[in-house]
């Protein structure tokens, strides 16, 4: 969780408030999570964003402080409404599970989407999950191919997954074998188990010259950087 945090939230700290922020991460860090808190929430009151949700986290996680999701659900608020892409996904996650809110798919979809938008790749695999599964919306699963593409170009394993699912099963889309061989084929080379054991069912489905083709389209996928794939 340690690494989360750094990774996060350390990249856009303002000069306004850098000083209370980065304290607050040297001293999270270190384990110290009472100074942490109390120096999060400084930069937090000046309406640092990156602060506001460190405080989520740690009262998500209980650290230095009582675990209280209603408390980590209100400082991730005021850090989605300053668009902050951490904070918007996790907004959406609190709402999706009831967790410090009254649970909610459509508010769920709503914030996923914001963080989406702005590229989180997780949020972009979390719209399509909704949506195939129908959360809060109805069900689309070209709809959830969409996302699920947007994240898999950044090398999402399981939006790869989860397309090369909705094209072995023909849900939404016409079925196609050689598409889904592909997309495991780079889940599977992200060292994922279950795209190497999805991979090789599917080719039982295939003649060599689909199968072939399967594994140009992923090289050449993988030779532009996961863009334009499908």
């Amino acid at each position: 969780m340690k690494k989360i945090l750094v990774v996060c939230l350390m990249l856009f700290a303002h000069a306004a408030w850098a000083g209370d922020y980065e304290d607050g991460v040297a001293a999270y860090e270190n384990g110290n999570y009472a100074v942490a808190l109390e120096k999060f929430k400084k930069a937090a009151a000046k309406g640092d964003p990156q602060a506001q949700s460190a405080l989520g986290i740690m009262y998500t996680e209980g650290q230095g402080v009582t675990q209280n999701y209603a408390e980590a659900f209100n400082w991730y608020m005021l850090a989605a409404k300053q668009e902050q892409v951490f904070a918007q996904l996790k907004v959406g996650v609190m709402y999706g599970a009831g967790k410090g809110v009254a649970q909610n798919h459509t508010e769920a979809l709503k914030w996923y989407k914001l963080a989406a938008e702005q590229g989180s790749e997780l949020a972009q695999l979390r719209v399509g999950l909704t949506y195939e599964a129908g959360q809060g919306v109805a069900r689309s699963y070209v709809e959830a191919l969409k996302w699920y593409i947007l994240a898999a170009e950044q090398n999402n394993t399981s939006a790869q997954k989860n397309i090369s699912r909705i094209y072995a099963n023909g849900n939404g889309v016409v079925q196609n074998f050689v598409k889904a061989h592909m997309w495991l084929n780079l889940a599977a080379a992200n060292g994922d188990n279950d795209a190497i054991k999805g991979r090789d069912l599917v080719a039982k489905l295939m003649s060599q010259q689909q199968i072939a083709q399967a594994q140009q389209m992923a090289s050449a996928c993988q030779a532009s950087n996961y863009k334009n794939c499908d």
